[in-house]
């Protein structure tokens, strides 16, 4: 049975001066990390797809750098949580989570290729 560990430090990967990795996460991720059934995935907020697009890439680009800027290669997710995405399919919707999709596909990092989303289009 696999496992997926939604990690979520402040609506999204966290920035300073609020929030950066701490201790703690530092510690505990990387314990998640070392079972094999389980899969690290970094929480972003989509707001119903009105999120500017933008805004999304730069917390996934935080996500996959976070473990080579860190020097902690432990610390790398495989893939992405899109969640607070529309529940009826539109056109705009579509493109917009193609977007993220391609997007976090695109940036080296993670430690997969995997994208979860609360609802599917």
């Amino acid at each position: 049975m696999r496992f997926v560990t939604i990690v979520n430090p402040q609506s999204g990967p966290g920035y300073a001066p609020w929030w950066k990795p701490n201790e703690d996460y530092f510690r505990e991720i990387p314990k998640l990390n070392k079972f094999k059934n389980v899969q690290t995935v970094g929480y972003l907020r989509a707001d119903y797809c009105n999120r500017n697009v933008t805004d999304l890439e730069r917390d996934i680009t935080e996500y996959a750098a976070r473990p080579s800027r860190d020097k902690k290669p432990e610390l790398a997710m495989e893939g992405i949580f899109v969640d607070e995405v529309v529940n009826h399919y539109s056109d705009r919707a579509l493109e917009y989570m193609d977007r993220v999709d391609g997007f976090a596909r695109n940036v080296a990092g993670f430690r997969g290729d995997r994208i979860v989303s609360e609802h599917a289009l």
